[in-house]
């Protein structure tokens, strides 16, 4: 059995009175391509921007490798990759071309 590659404790997200997420634990084990699926409202965008410090948690932590991503970012989303939403920063890619490491940087974003 491998460490927990993944791992929300108790992760809350509080927006004035409204309550986004409450109380996330969760475990991921070794390397996977992880998606979360459920019905609108759910936490869903909520806990992916938190492990990836879009925005910060209210309360729990967010480690990804055993490492807090909120006190450590660069060390911690070094080895991670996420489509969050759509990509907005480059509307022209698919989701296929972002997340491919073969093409040369330049090629990838001249493309229309």
């Amino acid at each position: 059995m491998s460490d927990p590659s993944i791992v929300a404790e108790n992760l809350t997200k509080r927006y004035g009175s409204f309550t986004a997420l409450s109380n996330l634990n969760l475990k991921i084990e070794g390397s996977k391509c992880v998606g979360f699926l459920g019905p609108n409202g759910a936490g869903k965008t909520t806990t992916l921007k938190i492990f990836t410090d879009m925005i910060r948690a209210s309360e729990g932590r967010a480690l990804i490798n055993g490492v807090d991503v909120h006190l450590n970012k660069k060390k911690a989303l070094g080895s991670v990759g996420a489509l969050i939403e759509s990509p907005e920063i480059y509307p022209a890619l698919l989701q296929r071309d972002s997340t491919r490491e073969d093409r040369p940087r330049s090629e990838t974003l001249s493309r229309t």
